[in-house]
């Protein structure tokens, strides 16, 4: 198979979950996939909820403690988390 034919299915394949409005559901568990690996046990341990809405993470923690570390990581953390999407979709990170 040629690269063309390659890119061609990955794009179908794109434009598939777009219609189908799946690329938002795609999209969150990577994002998922990004905090429960990158993220560290202690964070990770921490985090009650992620949800990704209108292009901000909404993150909500059981320690005051974290979300302040967090907060001041957060322009760092959105590039971490769009590079890892491979697209630069999250536009900020909001810590509750």
């Amino acid at each position: 198979m040629s690269a063309h034919n390659e890119k061609s299915l990955k794009q179908s394949i794109e434009a598939l979950l777009k219609s189908y409005h799946l690329d938002d559901g795609m999209r969150e568990a990577k994002v998922k996939e990004f905090w429960n690996t990158q993220m560290g046990k202690i964070i990770v341990k921490h985090t009650i909820g992620l949800q990704l809405r209108n292009h901000i993470l909404h993150v909500t923690l059981n320690s005051s403690v974290v979300r302040q570390e967090l907060a001041d990581s957060r322009s760092e953390l959105v590039r971490r988390l769009n590079e890892f999407l491979k697209e630069d979709w999250v536009k900020d990170m909001e810590f509750r």
